[in-house]
């Protein structure tokens, strides 16, 4: 087997999956050390506001085109999105970096439970088995 083989790729890949989740990881450290220094919605504008700028001159002619409807599910996902970064950030003021980081990766089970549940979405007997664990 040569060195670029499967088992090459998935290791590279194995290892990409460790390094994003130890950066994520890292980064409710980095916001709690933050948020000591600054007033959580100030730490938040400098976080999102040059990020949006420069998304917005990106993707300007994409956003020209955009329907009426497209502006107006896009902002009502942007107030969902600016309120769990806020709750979350204000969050940090009160609790450890890895509880924070416990509980927002308690989303990834249960959305698609609470999906089930309240959108009566069927869920693969795998689902249910991952979500046991």
């Amino acid at each position: 087997m040569s060195a670029d083989g499967p088992r090459s790729h998935a290791l590279v890949a194995e290892g990409a999956l460790v390094g994003i989740a130890a950066v994520w990881g890292l980064t409710f450290v980095m916001v709690q050390d933050a948020i000591e220094l600054l007033p959580t919605m100030a730490f938040l504008g400098y976080r999102f506001v040059p990020a949006a700028v420069i998304v917005a001159l990106i993707f300007r002619r994409r956003l020209r085109t955009l329907s009426r409807e497209g502006w107006q599910v896009g902002a009502l996902m942007g107030v969902f999105l600016t309120a769990g970064y806020i709750l979350q950030t204000l969050g940090l003021e009160e609790t450890t970096a890895s509880n924070a980081g416990f509980i927002t990766g308690l989303f990834v089970v249960l959305t698609p439970l609470l999906g089930a549940i309240f959108l009566r979405e069927r869920l693969p007997a795998v689902a249910w088995a991952a979500a046991a664990v």
